[in-house]
């Protein structure tokens, strides 16, 4: 059987989770200073040579909206710290929260890699976690941090929860047949006030 280091406080915070407190705050990253788009943080969290699972928003930065995604990734190392193929992960959380698929096997690289929505769950903070050999994986080496952009700071929380904002509410597209006929309208009011204050003989 395979055997993959994993940090034992993985059932700890992952029993945080589930009662609905927050991890121990030991994974956070720095906020951007600017509003320049950061990468990603990275946290050197995992012990040397072990098995980790990371995450990142899928196009790159935050905020991640209900309607968008994060990319979950587990690397998984054997004892001598290379990559390892062919290893089967499982990855959970809360209920309503979509991962596709739900699982993967890793491939020379070491990697496999899912989508993580929000799914019927909404907006909110949601725990993750993968599964390797029947023990969960809980360190990293990159999680999103807090990024500022266009004046906005996002706060991000720390491994291993994952945040998703609310979408943005999109305007309603205009219609430009009644706008045209609501014209016209005016116009034509405007025509008959102007006439009638020339009365015909």
């Amino acid at each position: 059987m395979r055997r993959h280091r994993h940090r034992a406080a993985a059932g700890a915070a992952l029993a945080l989770v589930a009662l609905g407190f927050a991890a121990p705050a030991t994974l956070a990253g720095p906020a951007a200073a600017d509003d320049a788009p950061a990468e990603p943080g990275v946290i050197v969290e995992a012990e040397p040579g072990a098995t980790w699972l990371e995450a990142a928003p899928t196009d790159g930065h935050l905020p991640v909206y209900a309607d968008e995604t994060y990319t979950l990734t587990l690397v998984a190392l054997d004892q001598a710290g290379r990559p390892e193929a062919g290893v089967p992960v499982t990855f959970q959380a809360a209920p309503g929260v979509a991962i596709t698929p739900s699982s993967c096997v890793t491939a020379a690289d070491g990697r496999c890699s899912v989508t993580l929505s929000a799914g019927s769950a909404g907006p909110g903070t949601y725990g993750v976690t993968a599964t390797v050999d029947g023990g969960p994986i809980s360190g990293t080496r990159l999680w999103p941090t807090a990024e500022t952009v266009g004046g906005t700071l996002y706060e991000a929380p720390d491994a291993p929860l994952l945040k998703f904002w609310p979408t943005p509410a999109t305007p309603s597209p205009i219609d430009l047949a009644a706008l045209l006929q609501q014209i016209l309208d005016l116009l034509r009011a405007f025509v008959a006030n102007l006439l009638s204050l020339f009365p015909t003989a």
